[in-house]
């Protein structure tokens, strides 16, 4: 979520650069202490320092979806949740599947016993028994996958509830109920309470006055709207590419702690 702000940059200038020699000529002069600073002012937006996309891990139809655009939500909250009945029906048809493979290798492995058997007593040939170990192996290998399945099914019946990571407010949904969403389909997208920026773009020539962890004041453009202190957290390293600026990242303080 992103409010439109004015932020007024107080951009200290090295020692000495302003100071003015004496002309040859007695004109009027001004003398510009070390101490001076210019005010540059530049639009941006407040913004969530944490904003995360939400998806489910396993596919299905999405049943319902709780939260709109704008909601506020608590850390473990259900956010959407897939048709159960759907993911139920796969976790029964997948645990019969397992009961009917360890039916087949238990027999399988029975068979095998009585092939060795008559094959010690000599009643049977070599081939009979071979061919009672390799449906004994390949009744084991079903028994395996059938059980992967099963494993495959419970997580998808597990995963079919979307909650929230963290306490926030919706500021995207991308999905309604009744679509039919792949895993890893973006649903919504939170942002987090865990602390705000204020995103600004500047030209590059202005990096070179700004020093680390440099304090900005930022002025919301609503009436009444109180100044904001700010110190500069980040300066995104790849310029934007149609005019070059650079995005600053600025974290947000108590307004009561802006400077006058």
């Amino acid at each position: 979520m992103r409010a439109a702000i004015l932020v007024a940059v107080a951009l200290a200038v090295a020692p000495g650069a302003g100071r003015a020699e004496e002309a040859l000529r007695p004109v009027v002069s001004e003398i510009v202490t070390s101490e001076a600073a210019h005010l540059r002012s530049f639009p941006g937006v407040v913004a969530a320092r944490v904003e995360t996309t939400l998806a489910f891990q396993t596919p299905g139809r999405m049943q319902i979806r709780r939260f709109s655009v704008g909601d506020r939500v608590a850390r473990a909250q259900v956010l959407a949740r897939l048709d159960q009945i759907t993911l139920s029906e796969d976790v029964s048809a997948a645990q019969a599947a397992v009961n009917a493979a360890q039916a087949q290798a238990e027999f399988a492995a029975q068979s095998l016993a009585r092939a060795e058997e008559l094959r010690r007593r000599e009643v049977a040939s070599e081939a009979v028994r071979e061919a009672a170990q390799a449906k004994a192996d390949a009744a084991r290998a079903a028994l395996r996958a059938a059980q992967a399945d099963l494993v495959r099914a419970v997580d998808a019946a597990r995963y079919g509830t979307l909650r929230a990571p963290a306490s926030g407010v919706v500021v995207a949904a991308y999905v309604e109920p009744g679509t039919m969403v792949a895993a890893g389909t973006p649903v919504l997208s939170l942002a987090t309470e865990e602390g705000r920026d204020v995103l600004i773009d500047v030209p590059q020539e202005v990096l070179a006055v700004i020093a680390p962890e440099s304090r900005f004041v930022i002025t919301p453009r609503i009436e009444g709207g109180a100044p904001m202190a700010g110190t500069l957290r980040l300066i995104e390293p790849v310029a934007e590419g149609g005019t070059r600026a650079r995005r600053l990242r600025i974290a947000l303080e108590d307004a009561a702690r802006a400077p006058r």
